[in-house]
């Protein structure tokens, strides 16, 4: 009989190590980006350094790991109001949802028209009168940007291999700082 009890609360036992609380996969920022595609709409647990906080809202944080080229974007939600700035600097564990979006051919043809209709807004063969128009250099040089940031996904896009580019980040479900 004792032996049937002890049995019985070993299976329960690992029964209850295995539900969705415990079976989140944990991923270092690094692993993120290379495996993160795969967890898409599924629960991860990420740790890294609290690089950023968005100062308008604080509905975003970001993170870093060992390589800080690699920033994780964490959107505040469940749990989560908002991050606030007194985090950065600090070692956070961020339970979430994984987000993909998925830059494609589509999606760059849309970008490379609306950038085409900025471009020649910003030029001066229009009228100066035109109400809603901002003719001036800050415009140019946000189009500038703008167009270097597409060159630069379509040729990931074309990297790839897949026809498109997945961009990753994390919808928060909840956060602990990480005691040292």
């Amino acid at each position: 009989m004792k032996i049937t009890v002890k049995l019985f609360a070993l299976v329960f036992g690992a029964m209850l190590l295995n539900t969705s609380a415990f079976a989140q996969k944990r991923l270092s920022i690094e692993e993120f980006f290379v495996s993160g595609e795969k967890y898409e709409g599924k629960e991860v647990v990420v740790t890294g350094m609290v690089k950023g906080v968005c100062s308008r809202s604080g509905k975003k944080a970001f993170l870093i790991g060992e390589n800080p080229r690699e920033i994780l974007k964490v959107l505040a939600g469940g749990k989560i109001a908002m991050f606030d700035k007194s985090l950065i600097g600090q070692d956070i564990t961020v339970t979430g949802k994984v987000l993909v979006k998925k830059i494609d051919k589509t999606y760059l043809d849309n970008w490379a028209a609306e950038l085409e209709k900025a471009e020649t807004c910003g030029e001066d063969k229009h009228s100066h009168k035109h109400k809603g128009h901002k003719h001036s250099a800050k415009n140019k040089t946000n189009c500038s940007v703008a167009y270097k940031k597409y060159s630069e996904l379509k040729k990931l896009v074309e990297k790839n291999g897949k026809g498109y580019y997945p961009i990753l980040s994390l919808d928060g479900i909840s956060y602990e700082v990480v005691e040292i």
